[in-house]
């Protein structure tokens, strides 16, 4: 979801520097940094296409993760090419039972880069953090050789409404086109039970489709009476398109502060605002940068009693200290953009701080809260 960021015209999920965000193509069973995607600097300023094919999803998660801070944006796709070809998938997957675990990575680079420097990159990130992956299945493209160039018609005829359900109360994301229209006509729903969120869709993670924003949405719903007895502004951190945002808003929230590390979704949580009829005295985008914010630059931010991480498990880990500063005793973290099986590293470095921990969990991700505890 915010910058920290990810698909092939699938669901394009991307992750960029530090912050995630997501283009909502076709609906993939789930990437592993995941998120939906990010600008490339409003129109594709990518020079580059890279594609490692037929990664286990906790190896394309752990490479992706790896390479935030690389001047590059990912996304995660299912594995077509491996899907279509069953034995080659049971040799590549160690005889794993579930189609969907063919993934593939997609990295964008906005300057030119040789193959020897993209796989030294790559070689080099794998190591890093314990990564397989083959040379002989990377592929390097110029950008307007590759199917990405034509992202906008892509997403505009692949993103329809969305519903999520919500024991009973649905949340329904939908889309509009580049002249705030509605794009497509709405699913059949009893309207008394329906939270309409309209999304121009953009580059910026953040569009429903992906299993993350749908459970932090759930969370949302679930938790209406914390979101409205707050006086302090609910934080967004990393907003990617606003959708939390929005959603928190709509929910019974008095304010929020959208944060991010790219201007493109300051850009696109201002414009998804505005479609909204949210005033901007109710959300406020925050540009902020990454590294700035881990060494205690909070200002812009401020304290909370709820803060919401759809991002990714690195910065997850690096911003525990800074989320423990910005929530209040008996505040809570919602974090999620993770997978289950990563869970348990996040709890434990959150002990420090935070407590009552919750686990919820759809497909093979998961969303983690916790209270965070009294000063000793």
């Amino acid at each position: 979801m915010q910058g920290l960021a990810r698909r092939g015209i699938g669901l394009l999920a991307a992750t960029t520097r530090g912050v995630r965000s997501t283009l909502s193509l076709s609906p993939l069973p789930r990437s592993s940094a995941g998120r939906e995607a990010s600008t490339l600097g409003g129109e594709a300023a990518a020079r580059k296409v890279v594609t490692v094919t037929k990664l286990l999803p906790d190896d394309a998660a752990s490479l992706a993760d790896e390479l935030l801070y690389e001047d590059v944006t990912t996304s995660l796709e299912q594995d077509s090419t491996v899907a279509e070809k069953g034995e080659a998938r049971d040799e590549a997957f160690q005889g794993e039972t579930h189609l969907w675990q063919a993934t593939k990575l997609v990295i964008f680079f906005q300057e030119d880069r040789s193959e020897e420097d993209i796989l030294a990159m790559l070689s080099s990130a794998a190591a890093t953090c314990g990564a397989d992956f083959h040379k002989g299945d990377v592929e390097v493209a110029d950008y307007e050789d590759t199917t990405y160039v034509n992202w906008k018609e892509a997403v505009a005829d692949s993103f329809k409404p969305i519903v999520i359900d919500c024991d009973g109360k649905s949340i329904r994301v939908v889309p509009l086109d580049s002249d705030g229209e509605v794009a497509h006509v709405r699913p059949d729903e009893n309207e008394d039970d329906v939270l309409d969120i309209f999304i121009q869709p953009c580059f910026a993670f953040g569009t429903g489709e992906h299993q993350t924003t749908a459970m932090c949405l759930r969370w949302l719903r679930g938790n209406q009476d914390i979101l409205r007895a707050t006086e302090l502004p609910i934080v967004d951190y990393g907003a990617g398109s606003g959708i939390l945002s929005i959603g928190a808003l709509a929910l019974g929230a008095g304010s929020v502060i959208a944060t991010d590390i790219e201007e493109d979704a300051i850009l696109a949580v201002k414009t998804n605002a505005e479609r909204n009829g949210i005033s901007e005295s109710r959300l406020v985008p925050a540009l902020i940068a990454h590294q700035d914010v881990l060494h205690g630059s909070v200002d812009a931010i401020g304290a909370t009693d709820v803060l919401v991480a759809n991002i990714l498990l690195t910065p997850l880990l690096e911003l525990e200290q800074t989320f423990a500063r910005l929530v209040r005793p008996g505040g809570r973290v919602v974090l999620s953009g993770i997978l289950r099986t990563q869970v348990p590293k996040i709890r434990a470095r959150y002990s420090e701080h935070f407590e009552a921990f919750e686990e919820d969990g759809q497909d093979e991700w998961a969303l983690l809260t916790a209270v965070r505890r009294q000063p000793n």
